[in-house]
């Protein structure tokens, strides 16, 4: 008779290496959530990438399930839409963006890019809305 592996306090967890702690598969409370939000950011990504290839927008997106090649902080999504590129960069409603996220943000915008970070699929909605209107005026003044 042991003890089972299914019950130990999260403050014995928490003293446990994290290799251990995947082999016995017992995460510490803040490595369940943050897995579990992982998983709901790549559904969305799923939701958003169909939402914009249902409108025939072509995008550029690393694997969700492998670490990228790209620059570490390059948003989620690229694309151009009505002739401007744009970004996503998407997150749950608790996601927080890392600090290289924070840091490429300004550059991208003071380059002409639209970056958003996108939370729903209809967020995504508006905002493609804000660029369409943002181009169409553009187009207005030349």
């Amino acid at each position: 008779m042991g003890i089972s592996k299914t019950w130990l306090p999260e403050n014995i967890r928490k003293c446990m290496t994290p290799a251990d702690r995947q082999c016995l598969g017992l995460p510490t409370s803040e490595e369940g959530i943050a897995s579990e939000d992982a998983k709901c950011e790549r559904d969305l990504q799923k939701q958003i990438l169909a939402f914009l290839q249902q409108r025939d927008i072509e995008v550029s997106c690393p694997s969700m399930v492998r670490r990228s090649t790209i620059k570490t902080g390059w948003p989620d999504m690229t694309f151009a839409f009505h002739g401007a590129p744009v970004v996503f960069e998407i997150k749950t409603m608790i996601g927080k963006l890392t600090p290289e996220q924070e840091s490429i943000a300004p550059k991208l915008k003071s380059n002409g890019w639209y970056y958003a970070v996108i939370r729903s699929i209809e967020q995504a909605r508006e905002f493609l809305e804000i660029v369409e209107r943002a181009n169409a005026a553009e187009m207005c003044q030349t």
